[in-house]
Parts: C-alpha cells; sequence; structure tokens
C-alpha cells in the first residue's frame, strides 16, 4: 500500500520512466488527475518496469483520501499480476487448443462414420441377395451372422455419426407440417417385430390434440421415439410398452406437445438416473450384451429434444417399469374439414383381451361419437348380440388367448356374420388367422382418424347394400 500527498502526485510525471511506455503513463495520468478532481477512485491494469528493466504487469489501484470534503492524498495499491496474467492467457490458449482438436476430431468422425456407411450398407445388401440363394443350413447360419452383425455395427456407426453432428453443430431442424398420429404409429411399427419376439404388445393412445397436423422436425422427433421405444422393448420382458401424447395449446397457432413412452420393464436403479443421458452410460449392462447398444440413444435423444426447444426427464423404480416423458413446442397447422360422416349414436361391438388396449379403443370410439362395448372375452359378444340387435359394426382382435377372430366369427352362426366385421391384426402380420370372412382388416396401433373412417366405410357400405336390396324388392 502507497500514499501520495496531494502535491506531489501533481509532478508525478518523473514517474513515468517505469511505465512500459508513454500511452500507459498517459492513461495512467489522466486516471490520477480525474481522481484528484473528482474524488473517485479507479482500477487499472497496465505494463511497468523495474529499475533493471524487467516488464511487469501490474494491477493499479487508487482511491482519494478526502479532507474537509477536499482530496488531501491518494491511497493506493500496486499489485504484480505478471504470473496469473500468463496463467490466464496459458489457459485461454490452451481452451482454445482444445476446442480447435475437438472440433477436428468430431469433423473426421463424422467423415469417416458417413465413408463406413456406404461399404456396410453394401455389404448388408449383398448378404440379404445371397440369402435368398440355394444356401446349405451351414451357409445360410454363417450369412445370417454377417447380416446381423453388420446391422449391428451399421446402428452404431450412424449413432457415432449423430453424436459427432450435434458435437460439431451441424444437425439442423427442418420445419414441415406432419401428421403427428402417423408418426407415432410408424414409430410403433418400427419396434413391433422386436416386441413381437417377446410377445409384448406396443400400445399408442393419443388424447384429444388441438390439430392433428403439426408443423416441426418430423424425422427427428419420429428418431427420438424410435430410440425410446426400442430401449423400452430392449429391458421389458412380459408385459407391455405404451406411448401417450398430449397437447397442451399455448397460443392460436402453436402448442406443446408432449410425449409419453412407458413400459413394464425391469426399471433403473436411482443412483444412474442422474447420468442417464451422458454418453455411453448404459442402465444394464448384462441385458446391452445380449440385446446389443453403445448407450448413445438416450444422449443423443436428449440432445435432440434440446435442439426442438423441449425437455426430457425419466422416472423409475427398479422391477416397476420406466417412463420417459419429453416435450416439444410445435406450430399446429391447419387441416382440412373432416368429410367422415357423423357417427354420433352409433354402436359399435368390440372384443379385445389386452386391457390396456380396451383403454385405448373405448377412448377413441368414444371420442368419434361411437357407443362402445368392448368385451374382454369372446363369450361376452354372444351374450351381448342375444339382448340387443342394435349393433353396427363388430370389431375382433385376431389372437386371443381362448379363440382367434375368425373362430368366433364361425361360433356366431350366419345370422350375426351380416353385420359389418373388422378385424384387428397384430403389427407386423396375420399369423395364420383367415381374414376373408371380414369386411375391413385393420392393424393396431390404429389411428383415430383411421378408426373412424374405417368404421364410416363400413356403415356407408352396409346402407348401400340394404337400400339395393329394397330397390331389387321393389320397396
Amino acid at each position: 500500500m502507497l500514499e501520495v500527498p496531494y502535491e506531489e502526485s501533481i509532478n508525478a510525471s518523473s514517474n513515468a520512466k517505469y511505465f512500459a511506455n508513454e500511452k500507459a503513463w498517459n492513461t495512467i495520468s489522466s486516471a490520477i488527475a480525474h481522481a484528484q478532481e473528482s474524488g473517485e477512485g479507479f482500477e487499472l491494469v497496465q505494463q511497468m518496469q523495474t529499475r533493471s528493466g524487467k516488464l511487469l504487469w501490474v494491477n493499479f489501484v487508487c482511491q482519494p483520501v478526502l479532507e474537509d470534503g477536499k482530496v488531501s492524498r491518494l491511497s493506493g495499491a500496486i499489485l504484480d499480476i505478471t504470473e496469473s496474467l500468463a496463467q490466464e492467457t496459458a489457459l485461454h490458449e490452451a481452451k482454445e487448443a482444445a476446442e480447435e482438436a475437438a472440433l477436428a476430431r468430431t469433423r473426421f468422425v463424422a467423415n469417416t462414420s458417413h465413408e463406413i456407411r456406404t461399404p456396410m450398407n453394401g455389404v448388408i445388401g449383398m448378404t440379404s441377395l445371397l440369402l435368398d440363394s440355394e444356401l446349405n443350413e451351414q451357409q445360410r447360419g454363417y450369412l445370417e451372422i454377417i447380416r446381423s452383425s453388420g446391422e449391428t455395427l451399421l446402428l452404431i456407426i450412424n449413432d457415432i455419426l449423430d453424436l459427432s453432428k450435434i458435437d460439431a453443430s451441424q444437425v439442423e431442424l427442418e420445419m414441415h407440417p406432419f401428421d403427428l398420429e402417423l408418426c407415432f404409429a410408424d414409430a410403433l411399427h418400427v419396434v413391433a417385430p422386436a416386441a413381437s419376439d417377446k410377445s409384448l404388445e406396443p400400445l399408442m393412445h393419443i388424447d384429444d390434440l388441438p390439430s392433428s397436423q403439426f408443423c416441426g422436425d418430423v424425422t427427428r422427433t419420429r428418431q427420438v421415439l424410435v430410440n425410446l421405444l426400442s430401449n423400452a422393448v430392449k429391458f421389458t420382458e412380459s408385459g407391455e410398452v405404451m406411448v401417450k401424447v398430449s397437447a397442451e395449446t399455448t397460443n392460436d397457432s402453436h402448442a406443446n406437445v408432449t410425449f409419453e413412452i412407458s413400459d413394464t420393464g425391469i426399471g433403473i436403479a436411482q443412483d444412474i438416473l442422474p447420468t442417464l443421458f451422458d454418453p455411453f452410460t448404459q442402465a444394464d449392462v448384462s441385458t446391452t450384451r445380449r440385446s446389443g447398444g453403445t448407450g448413445l440413444g438416450l444422449s443423443i435423444s436428449h440432445d435432440l429434444v434440446q435442439l426442438m426447444g423441449g425437455d426430457i426427464v425419466a422416472t423409475s423404480e427398479q422391477g416397476s417399469g420406466s417412463t420417459f416423458t419429453f416435450n416439444v413446442p410445435m406450430e399446429t397447422s391447419t387441416v382440412a374439414e373432416d368429410q367422415t360422416p357423423d357417427l354420433d349414436g352409433r354402436r359399435v361391438l368390440c372384443v379385445e383381451d389386452n386391457a390396456a388396449n380396451r383403454e385405448v379403443l373405448r377412448d377413441y370410439l368414444e371420442r368419434i361419437g361411437v357407443v362402445a362395448v368392448i368385451c374382454e372375452f369372446p363369450d361376452q359378444v354372444q351374450e351381448h348380440l342375444a339382448v340387443d340387435k342394435q349393433f353396427g359394426p363388430l370389431i375382433f382382435d385376431m389372437l386371443m388367448p381362448e379363440m382367434d377372430g375368425p373362430q368366433l366369427l364361425d361360433k356366431l352362426g350366419k345370422d350375426h356374420q351380416q353385420l359389418p366385421l373388422t378385424m384387428l391384426m397384430t403389427p407386423i402380420g396375420t399369423g395364420d388367422a383367415d381374414v376373408r370372412a371380414f369386411d375391413r382388416a385393420i392393424r393396431k396401433l390404429v389411428r383415430l382418424s383411421e378408426l373412424k373412417a374405417v368404421i364410416a366405410n363400413m356403415l356407408l357400405d352396409t346402407s348401400s347394400k340394404d337400400s339395393n336390396a329394397h330397390a331389387s324388392k321393389g320397396y
């Protein structure tokens, strides 16, 4: 700490030789003069030199001391910050070098991953062609391993490529109108084969939305859905995987769309949840070894959701399943007026053995104005038809524990087979069931708009047949 008398500070030009250059001294002297006149202190960083000529960076702090309201002297301190400033500069340069290296690495990984994908697609394609040719059992087994390994490697490459693009800020969102129900159905159909292998039934439930058409990046939205659904199927051995969507309108043209993917799987330990969205983090290593994966899917999903302006959270309890919820702000898109006939008051009888699917069907049918009676067991269909002749379409689940849809139809007899009939098929095929006796066959994960159109068309067809029959009889 040093104190300079008022008179001495005025004649301090003799100290100019200790500053590195004239500009530095002029800056200090101007600050001193201003402090003397205004009574305000100052702090400056300047370069000075010692008597031996060594250059130092100093922090120059000065505060006027007042007596009777006037500046009597200046009190200040000069702190040598040469070393700390050098360290700060070195850290800044190291940070810039690290960022440049990281960017170069990211670009290299992105370019390399892209170049690897092309020959890998060729390997997988040629393997598939070979599998269609005449092969003995051993050759077919070897080729199946090659194709499976190639597809697994391609998935890993795609994950690395996505992560590299995100790190390099190369992901550009596309804003286009799209059908939200169709986006959901597409994502569920991707995971349907894996779910079928485990006898899981993926379910879809969409709340009453302000519009079925939204404007956003459908590709990235579907990618996040597929990632989360794939994880749900991978870590669920029995039960179900449910995907729900709801929307809260923020103004006339915008809505906050919330997606919820829940399962009845093994769940996630509480100590894992805080790091779940970190790259290469895997909640259950043993399951991942059996099913594959890089631990990048959740990290990529997290980054994509944030890029779209939303947020994603996970809740879980070990042994009780998991729920992933993410929201994305979207614009609502104007859709053409619905031309589907009014279905208010129409009666529909359904049979569906899955409890969650029954609730989805009930909600959808009620929302389109249909009076729905939904049975859990095939025998209940006969009971309802015996006392109520006013039903329109009958909707049958194709695969049920007691009997399939065609077997139930045979059991009903000819009187009830004249009613319009719809078959609900599994997402990936029809199995051995014969659907030829049915007027319509629609796949599960049915969309609300699709269900309404199918029922309306069946009722129109029935009305048309009745009118033609009456006309032919001279009515």
